[in-house]
Order: structure tokens, then sequence, then C-alpha cells
């Protein structure tokens, strides 16, 4: 499709699907949080989602032919090797703490191995950097100079892309770190997963005033926080106590510091949850902890029909 075939509300509805892929869209954030997992990916509309019980135990998307193909006793032996791997102090079980950090691993795994995906999509010229014209070309389809033909056309479908640009770009000053202009793979990672990555954070709270800070005084009063959408009155009773817990200093708004905890979770509250699920799935003993023999009897729903993570988790194994 050549580029003068494209219109504005195509453009726009792209850069919907991208946001809301990247977490950028609020009904993808559950209210305007950049997010890592959690709860609405392992469970949709109440219906449990097996496959993140796989990605959390395997930390890799890319194998699942492989597994598949497996004989249930070859797959145990797999598992087993993996559960050899959580047991750090190697008593012979596998306790919470140990499974939370290794699913926190595998989750980082995971951004990594997503992020090292698009960066090649991006990286138009191979020379493992990505420019901000390669992203926005490969991203929005644009020029740099039709970026600049666009801020002389204002009409909505235009700044809606505009303002998608200026998060984007916010977030990629940020992510590059030499203040080279261009990003590497490492760079690239924290652009794309910036909740992974600390330093994202001050990004992460210019963005979201970008979006939601209407009267553009670098805070965040509670209708400033609902956003534009329209909220059930039970939602909103929800949102009010959000906003409380966030409010430390209950001025009734919300500073740079009390977003910085908004907007900058991470992925381990996911993981004690799932770590929770797994354990309470498969401990037969009850005493709180897994043996490797309650895991592996457990294996349909610890690794299901991934594969066996052997490049990150097992790579002596091999």
């Amino acid at each position: 499709m050549a580029k003068s075939d494209i219109s504005p509300s195509m453009c726009l509805s792209f850069l919907l699907l991208l946001m809301s892929d990247w977490g950028i869209c609020r009904e993808h954030t559950e209210h305007g949080g950049h997010l890592p997992r959690s709860n609405d990916d392992h469970y949709t509309e109440g219906i449990h989602n097996a496959d993140f019980d796989h990605e959390a135990v395997i930390g890799r998307k890319n194998l699942e032919e492989e597994f598949d193909q497996l004989p249930p006793e070859e797959a145990k032996e797999r598992l087993g090797k993996l559960v050899d791997k959580m047991d750090q102090d190697k008593d012979g079980f596998v306790t919470k703490e140990e499974l939370i950090l290794w699913i926190v691993n595998s989750f980082r795994t995971l951004d990594e191995e997503d992020a090292e995906s698009k960066f090649l999509e991006h990286d138009s010229n191979e020379d493992k950097y990505v420019s901000w014209e390669e992203y926005i070309r490969g991203s929005y389809n644009y020029a740099p100079k039709e970026i600049e033909d666009l801020k002389k056309e204002p009409n909505e479908d235009n700044e809606h892309i505009l303002e998608s640009l200026q998060i984007d770009e916010i977030k990629f000053a940020a992510a590059d770190q030499d203040k080279n202009n261009l990003l590497d793979e490492n760079e690239y990672a924290a652009f794309l997963h910036p909740y992974d990555y600390k330093h994202m954070t001050d990004a992460e709270v210019a963005v979201t005033l970008l979006s939601l800070d209407k009267d553009k005084n670098g805070e965040l009063s509670f209708q400033e926080f609902l956003g534009d959408e329209e909220t059930s009155k039970e939602s909103e009773i929800v949102e009010k106590d959000n906003f409380a817990e966030l409010d430390k200093n209950k001025d009734g708004v919300l500073d740079n510091e009390e977003l910085k905890a908004w907007v900058s979770p991470d992925n381990e509250e996911a993981a004690q949850r799932e770590a929770e699920h797994l354990i309470s799935e498969s401990d037969v003993d009850k005493d709180g902890k897994v043996t490797k023999d309650e895991i592996v009897a457990q294996h349909e729903l610890w690794v299901g029909s991934q594969a066996t993570d052997y490049g990150e988790h097992l790579h002596e194994e091999l």
C-alpha cells in the first residue's frame, strides 16, 4: 500500500493497536499505569489462562513446538532439571521465595525476548542500533519530514498521532543512556518495557502527566487520575481508595514522588501470586513448599505444552 493510500484514521487505528500492545492505552494499563503482568493476564473474564503458568515457569515463548512433541516422561525429566535450578539452596524443596525469584527472572526474560524481536524489526539498516527515524518509520510509517507536515494540519487524528510520538520520544530519550541518539538492544528493551528498568521511572512520570495532567501543573487531581473515561460508581469507589493509598501526604493531589509509585510497579506482585498459585495446586502435604516429585506430578500445570528453556535456564545441560 502506498503512503498516499493511508488515511489518518487508518493510521490512528494502527497506532491504537500498537499502543494497546505496548502498554500505553488505558484499557491495557489498568487506569493509566504502564503496568507489567497482572492478574488480568492470568485470568480473562474469570477463565484461567494456563499459558501464563507455563511462561512463568519456562521463561520463553519460542520453544512451544519442541515441548509439544515430547513424550510425557521426557517432559517430566526436563521439568525436573528446571526444578533443580529453582532449588537454590539444594535442600530438596522449592520454597515460595525461590519460586518468586525464578518467576521474576522468567518474566524479565520474556520481556527481553519480546524486545529482541521488535529490535530486529526496527533496525532496518542492521547496524545493531535503532535510531529515532528507524523507529518512527517502522512503527508509524512516517518519515521525520512527514511528521512535521502533520503538525501543520491540526485535526483530532493528527493530534493523537503527535501525542503518541511525543510519549515515545520522551521514553526514547530516557532509554538512550549514552546519549548518542541511538538505542542498542539493551536500551531498546528499556524503551519497550520501562517497568523493568529503574532509570525509566522519571520518563514514565512525564508520560503520565502528559496524558492526564489537564491543567499542566505537574500534579494529578483525583478527576485527572480518573481520566476521560466514564466510570461506574463502584469503579470510582475503588479508584478513590487507590488514589488515597497513593496520596501519602494527604494533600488531595499526586505529586512527582507519589506518581513514581504508581507508574513504576514491577513484576514482583504478579510473581508472588503466581508462586502461591503453583504451590497451592502442587503442595500435597501442605507444608508451604514443594518437592521435585510434587512438581513433576503436576507437570501439565507447570509446563503444559510449552518448551523447556535450555538456552536461558539450562545452558550447561545442553
